[in-house]
C-alpha cells in the first residue's frame, strides 16, 4: 500500500505515511467497555483504518458506528483477480458500461459496481478507498494502479467513485481538509442526484479500449496491431 511493501495485515506502509504519534491509538467504549485500536487517529479526530485481511461485517459495522468520522483504505490486491475485475469495469470492457464520466473531473457515476469491487465493502456507511498498488512488483502495472479509488456511501443503483492521488489523500487528511471536503461533497445536489438515482447528465465513454486479459494496453490500438495482427 502507498508504494511500500505490504507487511503484517497490509497496513504498515500506509500507516507510516503518518507520524507515529497518530498511530495505534486506543479508545474504550464507555458503554460496553470494549477497546478499539485505531490504525491512525489524527488531531482532527479523523480515524483511518488500513485493511488487508478479511473482516467480518459485524466488526466492520462496529468500527464505523464507534468512530463515525473515519475512512477505510482497503488493499485491492488481496485476491488474485480483484484488480483484473476492477480494471475491466473501470475501462468499460464488460458487456455493459459501468463507469460514466461526469461534469466533475475524476468523479464517476458507476452502475453495477459490485461487478468490479468486493461487495462486502459496498454497504459501508463511510468512504472506502481501494488501493491497487500492492507492493509495486506486478507485471501488469498500469497507470490505473497509481490513484486511490474512493467509493462514497450509497444505497441505490448508482455509486459515486472518485480517483484521488495518494499525495492529495495524505495531505488533506493531515491538514484537516478531508473531512470538510467530504462533508460538503456528500451534501451537494450533484452527489445526491446520483445516489438517489435521478436522471442527471453524464458523458458516456465512446473510445475503444484494447486489452490483454482485461488489462489495458498503454499503447492502445498501435500496440495491439503490432503485437497481435502481425502474428
Amino acid at each position: 500500500m502507498f508504494g511500500g511493501k505490504l507487511k503484517q495485515n497490509g497496513i504498515e506502509s500506509g500507516k507510516n505515511q503518518f507520524d507515529i504519534s497518530f498511530q495505534e491509538i486506543v479508545f474504550t467504549d464507555k458503554k460496553s467497555g470494549e477497546k478499539h485500536i485505531a490504525d491512525i487517529c489524527l488531531s482532527n479526530d479523523l480515524v483511518i483504518e488500513f485493511q488487508h485481511s478479511p473482516i467480518l461485517p459485524e466488526e466492520q459495522l462496529a468500527r464505523e458506528t464507534f468512530y463515525k468520522n473515519m475512512i477505510w483504505v482497503v488493499d485491492g490486491t488481496r485476491l488474485k483477480n480483484d484488480f483484473k475485475r476492477f480494471i475491466k469495469g473501470r475501462t468499460n470492457t464488460f458487456e455493459y458500461t459501468l463507469f460514466y464520466e461526469t461534469e466533475k473531473p475524476k468523479i464517476f457515476k458507476v452502475q453495477f459496481i459490485d461487478w468490479c469491487l468486493p461487495n462486502n465493502w459496498l454497504k459501508s456507511s463511510v468512504p472506502v478507498l481501494f488501493d491497487f498498488y500492492g507492493d509495486g512488483t506486478f507485471s501488469d502495472f498500469t497507470e490505473f494502479r497509481k490513484p486511490l479509488y474512493c467509493v462514497f456511501p450509497f444505497q441505490n443503483e448508482y455509486a459515486v467513485v472518485a480517483e484521488i492521488s495518494r499525495e492529495t489523500f495524505v495531505n488533506t487528511t493531515k491538514n484537516g481538509e478531508w473531512s470538510d471536503r467530504v462533508h460538503h461533497f456528500m451534501k451537494s445536489s450533484f452527489y445526491n442526484e446520483i445516489v438517489s438515482n435521478k436522471n442527471i447528465a453524464f458523458k458516456k465513454q465512446q473510445r475503444t479500449v484494447y486489452t490483454i486479459n482485461g488489462i489495458p494496453l498503454l499503447g492502445g490500438k498501435r500496440t495491439f496491431m503490432r503485437r497481435f495482427k502481425k502474428k
